[in-house]
C-alpha cells in the first residue's frame, strides 16, 4: 500500500476548481470526524485530555458548586457527549474519567480530604449533587446508538446494522434474538466479534435486565425463511415446541422454508 494517495479537493478560493492533493494513507485504524472508529482506548485518552486541559474561569473567589456544575456541563460534558456518541469507551475508563473530574473539582475547591466521585452523580433524593456522569452517559449513548443504527433513516446504514444483527442472531447465537438477555445466556459469549458499541450496549441491557424486542417481523412472510431458523427462534421463547424430528422430516420431504 502506498504511503500517500492523490485525491481531488475543492480549492479554498474557487470552489468550482478541483485541486489534487496528497493524503497520507493509514492502514492500522479508521478515523472519521476526528474520532478513531472501534478503538475505545484511544478514545478514552482523547477524552482524558479534554478533562485535564479544560481550565476553570480565573476568579478572585472560589466558585460555588452550582457555578462549577454549570462550567463542567457547558465546557466539559458538552465536548465529551458528541465524542462518546461516535465511539463509546469501556466502563472502566468511563468510571476513571468520573474520578478524574471529581479530583479536578476537589483541587479547585482546595479541599483537605478528597470526596467520593459517586457523590457527584447521585440524584438529589439520594443525597448526591446530581451532576452528569461520564459512565452513565457512556452506557446511554451505547444503547441509543445501537438502536439508532438498527432503525436508521438511511437505508445503507440500516441495512449494515441489520446484517450485523442477523449474523449475531444466526451465526453466533443459534437463531435466538440476542437483545433479550433473559432468554439468551450465550449471547454475551458471542459478542467478541461485534463492534465495541454493540458489546457495551448488550452489557448495559444485561446489567439493567432490560430487553429489546423486534417489532418488525414482516420478513417471515417473504417465503425465504428457513423452517429450522423459525424452530430455533421459537424454542428459545416457548417451553413446548415441535421437536427437531418434525423439522428433519419436513426437510427430507423438500419443505425447508416457511
Amino acid at each position: 500500500m502506498p504511503p500517500k494517495l492523490r485525491v481531488n479537493s475543492v480549492d479554498a478560493v474557487d470552489q468550482s476548481v478541483l485541486v489534487p492533493r496528497e493524503v497520507a494513507v493509514v492502514s492500522d485504524n479508521v478515523e472519521l470526524l476526528r474520532v478513531t472508529v472501534n478503538d475505545p482506548v484511544t478514545q478514552a485518552q482523547a477524552l482524558e485530555q479534554i478533562i485535564v486541559t479544560t481550565e476553570f474561569p480565573p476568579l478572585r473567589r472560589r466558585m460555588p458548586l452550582t457555578l462549577i456544575r454549570r462550567v463542567v456541563s457547558q465546557c466539559i460534558i458538552s465536548r465529551l457527549r458528541p465524542k462518546l456518541a461516535f465511539q463509546p469507551i469501556s466502563d472502566h475508563d468511563a468510571t476513571r474519567l468520573d474520578r478524574l473530574l471529581a479530583r479536578r473539582i476537589h483541587e479547585h475547591l482546595r479541599g483537605v480530604f478528597p470526596f467520593n466521585s459517586a457523590l457527584l452523580s447521585l440524584p438529589l433524593d439520594l443525597w448526591g449533587f446530581d451532576w452528569p456522569s461520564v459512565a452513565r452517559l457512556n452506557r446511554t449513548v451505547a444503547v441509543t446508538g445501537m438502536l439508532r443504527d438498527l432503525n436508521h433513516h438511511l437505508p445503507s446504514f440500516r441495512n449494515m446494522a441489520q446484517i450485523t444483527m442477523a449474523d449475531w442472531t444466526c451465526s453466533l447465537n443459534s437463531c435466538c434474538f440476542p437483545l433479550r438477555p433473559q432468554l439468551s445466556a450465550a449471547a454475551f459469549m458471542s459478542t467478541k466479534s461485534l463492534p465495541f458499541l454493540w458489546r457495551l450496549a448488550y452489557n448495559t441491557l444485561s446489567l439493567l435486565d432490560v430487553s429489546v424486542r423486534p417489532t418488525d417481523v414482516s420478513f417471515l412472510h417473504s417465503g425465504t425463511v428457513s423452517l429450522r431458523h423459525v424452530h430455533r427462534m421459537l424454542s428459545a421463547c416457548e417451553e413446548q415446541c415441535i421437536s427437531y424430528r418434525v423439522i428433519t422430516n419436513l426437510e427430507s420431504a423438500g419443505l425447508t422454508v416457511l
